[in-house]
């Protein structure tokens, strides 16, 4: 890890580049989630007019709503996986850095 970061800094900068990523990756799926609901609202609704006029819900319309349900569902599987590798990487540079340090340490200097 020495040889390969010459500084704390390049570390760190290392594990933003891999945070920035996972953050750009959180926001996009946020998004599709928002627009998933959006659509699959919609979908609930239409159906909800239909069956107050008193008509049945149109099979190609219900196998949207559970196609947009489903899409949903995947959609906060996938940002649940994000937001959980993102507490990893977290976790991941506090022990590089500690390690880093250690490993920095001249040889015998700092033990008693």
């Amino acid at each position: 890890m020495v040889v390969s970061f010459a500084s704390e800094a390049d570390l760190q900068r290392n594990f933003e580049n891999r945070i920035g990523l996972i953050d750009s990756s959180i926001k996009t799926s946020r998004l599709g989630i928002d627009g998933t609901r959006r659509s699959l609202l919609n979908l609930l609704q239409r159906a909800s007019e239909t069956e107050l006029e008193g008509k049945p819900v149109a099979k190609s319309l219900a196998d949207k709503i559970s196609a947009q349900h489903d899409a949903l569902r995947r959609h906060q599987m996938l940002l649940e996986r994000q937001l959980q590798e993102r507490g990893t990487i977290d976790q991941e540079l506090a022990s590089a850095l500690e390690r880093y340090r250690e490993l920095k340490v001249p040889a015998g200097a700092g033990r008693s």
